[in-house]
């Protein structure tokens, strides 16, 4: 009897080792594993900031060129190279469209 209860013991004991080790095997490759996540999402968060500085430089660049092109100076320039698309009307033969009061939108 007593041989099989330290037999019994023992087993016991090798079961609790074995699923100690079991453990600690599982919980250290969760946290490779969980470390390797973490470092890919950083690797993936710096090239986004990257790419978004990189996108508001171009966009600084674009609204400065827009607002350049946007100018007086550059309006005459438009102004002259639409000059084919416009015809002089003489002001005196432009005649209004009259419209009676009662079809007009009222408060």
């Amino acid at each position: 009897m007593r041989n099989s209860l330290q037999n019994r013991i023992a087993r016991q004991i090798k079961t609790f080792w074995v699923l100690s080790c079991l453990t600690t095997i599982s919980l250290l490759g969760f946290a490779v594993w969980q470390m390797n996540s973490y470092i890919h999402s950083s690797s993936q968060l710096a090239d986004y900031q990257k790419q978004i500085s990189t996108i508001a430089a171009q966009n600084d660049a674009l609204e400065v060129k827009l607002s350049q092109l946007n100018s007086l100076n550059h309006f005459d320039d438009y102004v002259s190279a639409q000059k084919d698309n416009f015809q002089k009307v003489d002001v005196a033969s432009v005649r209004y469209v009259t419209v009676p009061a009662s079809q007009l939108a009222q408060k």
